[in-house]
């Protein structure tokens, strides 16, 4: 794989940053909503916290620009 430039990876790495803040507000949020019942709730929850932790996996161990090379040539 080609190398990644400092810049894309500065921003990989900022955007990674604020996706865990986010996750955690998207919990809160499906937490104290009233509308749910628990089980979906609960759901929820799980379904958020294993994409964030993919998500973060995949950006800081894998290179995304290896994985997705069609769309990153451009």
């Amino acid at each position: 794989p080609r190398e990644t430039l400092d810049e894309f990876v500065i921003i990989r790495h900022v955007m990674t940053a604020f996706s865990i803040p986010l996750s955690m507000l998207c919990i809160y949020i499906v937490i104290t909503s009233r509308s749910l019942t628990r089980d979906y709730a609960l759901m929820l929850v799980v379904l958020l916290i294993d994409s964030a932790i993919i998500d973060i996996f995949t950006q800081l161990v894998f290179d995304p620009s290896f994985h997705s090379y069609i769309v990153c040539m451009y």
